[in-house]
């Protein structure tokens, strides 16, 4: 009878160490696993960092656009240009930024095709003008997953308003936004398919807005049209 108690006893003891182990493992596994995820976060957040300090040295406005086209990041060089705080731009839409489409569908063209864009095109931001010469380049985290895309603003206006370069003609002829842009691709040698894909508009519409603008400059062949432009500084060197 003894015997047998103390034989549960042993059974009972063993078990309840056994437990225990289990027990110990369990947390000990739970413990190192959420560490190892603690060091990850932080090693990612302070990689991040770097990585945006590095940006900052970078004398070009940058913008990083996640793939919900949503601004990530934006460098003190971008802020300054366009007098905006960062809580202007970080954590918004890009289309609440820029209203003409043409960015954002480039964005959208580049986490498709995994492709960089370059591109010239004067933006309106903040009551200001200026001529833009563009370049957007994917982002790979490390798992080669394309994540982002940073967009590099290099400024081509010497901080001169595009209006301020146009002359006296260009305000009496009435010319919109979109007719001197497609003023300066015409005088840039572009075919009106090549404009219309290159600002997503259709090739049709690309020859309304050439021959309304013909009209309003009196003006009625390439040659004459790029003269023009050249004359009125809406060409870039």
């Amino acid at each position: 009878m003894i015997t047998n108690n103390f034989d549960i006893l042993w059974i009972i003891v063993l078990g309840t160490a056994v437990m225990i182990s289990v027990i110990i493992l369990i947390v000990l596994t739970v413990f190192r696993t959420h560490f190892k995820i603690n060091k990850s976060s932080l090693e990612k957040a302070q990689s991040e960092e770097k990585y945006n300090s590095l940006i900052e040295t970078i004398d070009e406005s940058i913008l990083i656009v996640n793939k919900q086209l949503d601004v990530i990041f934006a460098n003190t060089k971008f802020t300054k240009r366009w007098n905006l705080h960062k809580s202007d731009v970080v954590g918004k839409p890009l289309s609440k930024i820029f209203a003409d489409k043409l960015i954002t569908n480039k964005i959208r063209s580049i986490f498709k095709t995994g492709n960089s864009e370059r591109f010239d095109f004067n933006i309106e931001l903040s009551e200001n003008i200026a001529w833009f010469n563009i370049v957007i380049t994917p982002q790979y985290d490390i798992g080669s997953q394309l994540t982002n895309a940073m967009c590099i603003f290099k400024d081509r206006s010497q901080n001169r308003d595009l209006s301020d370069k146009s002359s006296a003609a260009i305000d009496s002829a009435n010319l919109s936004k979109r007719e001197v842009e497609i003023l300066q691709q015409i005088a840039s040698g572009k075919t009106s398919k090549e404009i219309g894909k290159e600002l997503f508009i259709s090739w049709k519409t690309v020859e309304k807005h050439r021959s309304n603008i013909m009209k309003k400059l009196d003006i009625h062949n390439v040659a004459g049209l790029t003269r023009f432009a050249i004359e009125n500084k809406l060409l870039q060197s």
